[in-house]
C-alpha cells in the first residue's frame, strides 16, 4: 500500500495567529520571510481582479513608500461585476495573513524600517480592499509609534494622516474627529480642507471635484462618503428644478440619470437626454402667475405716480 501524500498547504497558512498561541511570527527573519510570500501573493491577487488601469499594484510601491500625487483625474466609479467565490477566499486569505504579520510585528515589540515598510503596505491593501474598519487600529498604531520611533519622510507622514482625516470624515462620518486629528497632527492641505468644508456643508459639487484630483487610495476612502453626497444632491436637485439635463446628473453624481433613479427609488422620469425631477402643479403656475402679476402693477403704480407728480408740478 502506497504512502499517504502530504496535503498541499498554502504557504499563507503556514504560519497561524501570534495571539493564538502560534510564536513563530515572534522571528524577525520569519516575520520578513512571511511578509515577501504576501507581496507575491497580493500581486497575484491585484493582477487577476483588476479592472481599473489607475488602480496601482502594491508591491510595485514597496520600493518608495511615499505616494505620488495622480495627475489626471480619477474616472468615475462604475458598476462592477460580483465577486467570484474564489476571488473573495483569495482576499479573506490575505487580509488574515496581513493581521497575522502586523500581531506578529506588534507581540515583538518591532519599530524599524521594515515594520514601517510591512505596516504601510497592510493599510493600502486594505483601502483598496474597502476593509478600513479592520485595518483603522493599524493606522493608529502607524502613526503613533512606528512613525515615533523610526522618523519617516515628510510625505510618508502627510499620506498616512491624510488617510487617517479621511477616513474619521468619510467613512465614520465623523467630522469633529477629523478636525480634530488634523490639529492634533499639524496637518496642513488646501485640497483637504476643501474637502471636509464641502462634506460639512453639504457642497456635492466641491466633493466631486476633490475627488476626481484625489490618488487612488483617496478616492477609495472617499467613496465610503458617496452615498451621502448623492442624497444631498437629491434633495438640492428636487427642491430648486423641474427638469435638468441627463448629463448634468451624471456629472453631479459620478452615476448615469437611469442608474440614480433606480438605485436611490426615485420619482424622477428619464426621457431621452432630459430627467424629470417634477412637473408643474396648478399651485405651481398660479404661484407664478400671481408674482408676475403682482410685480406687473407694481411698475404700473410706480409709473403712475410719476405722471401725476409732474402734472402737479406743472400745474403749481
Amino acid at each position: 500500500m502506497g504512502r499517504l501524500r502530504e496535503p498541499k498547504l498554502d504557504a499563507l497558512e503556514s504560519f497561524g495567529l501570534p495571539s493564538k498561541g502560534d510564536e513563530r511570527l515572534l522571528r524577525f527573519e520569519n516575520q520578513e520571510r512571511y511578509f515577501q510570500v504576501i507581496v507575491d501573493r497580493e500581486a497575484q491577487f491585484r493582477q487577476r481582479s483588476r479592472s481599473d488601469d489607475d488602480e496601482p499594484s502594491l508591491a510595485d510601491e514597496l520600493a518608495s513608500v511615499t505616494i505620488s500625487e495622480a495627475a489626471t483625474p480619477a474616472p468615475a466609479p462604475a458598476p462592477t461585476p460580483e465577486p467570484s467565490v474564489k476571488a473573495s477566499d483569495d482576499q479573506a486569505r490575505l487580509l488574515l495573513a496581513m493581521r497575522k504579520l502586523r500581531e506578529g510585528i506588534v507581540a515583538s515589540g518591532r519599530a524599524d524600517a521594515f515594520a514601517v515598510r510591512a505596516y504601510s503596505f497592510c493599510i493600502r491593501a486594505a483601502i483598496l480592499a474597502r476593509q478600513m474598519p479592520s485595518c483603522h487600529p493599524a493606522l493608529l498604531h502607524l502613526l503613533r509609534r512606528l512613525h515615533a520611533r523610526t522618523r519617516p519622510s515628510a510625505a510618508d507622514r502627510h499620506a498616512f494622516v491624510g488617510y487617517l482625516i479621511l477616513d474619521m470624515a468619510c467613512r465614520q462620518a465623523d467630522y469633529g474627529a477629523a478636525f480634530r486629528a488634523r490639529r492634533a497632527y499639524r496637518y496642513q492641505d488646501a485640497r483637504m480642507d476643501g474637502l471636509l468644508q464641502a462634506m460639512v456643508h453639504g457642497d456635492y459639487h466641491t466633493f466631486w471635484r476633490m475627488e476626481a484630483t484625489a490618488d487612488p487610495y483617496q478616492a477609495k476612502l472617499m467613496e465610503y462618503a458617496g452615498d451621502r453626497m448623492r442624497r444631498w444632491a437629491i434633495a438640492c436637485l428636487g427642491r430648486a428644478y423641474f427638469t435638468v439635463d441627463a448629463a448634468f446628473v451624471a456629472r453631479e453624481f459620478k452615476m448615469q440619470a437611469h442608474d440614480v433613479i433606480q438605485a436611490y427609488n426615485l420619482p424622477w422620469q428619464h426621457d431621452g437626454h432630459t430627467v424629470i425631477i417634477r412637473t408643474r402643479t396648478i399651485k405651481d403656475q398660479m404661484t407664478r402667475l400671481a408674482a408676475s402679476c403682482s410685480a406687473s402693477v407694481g411698475s404700473g403704480a410706480g409709473t403712475e405716480r410719476k405722471i401725476v407728480v409732474g402734472e402737479a408740478s406743472a400745474t403749481g
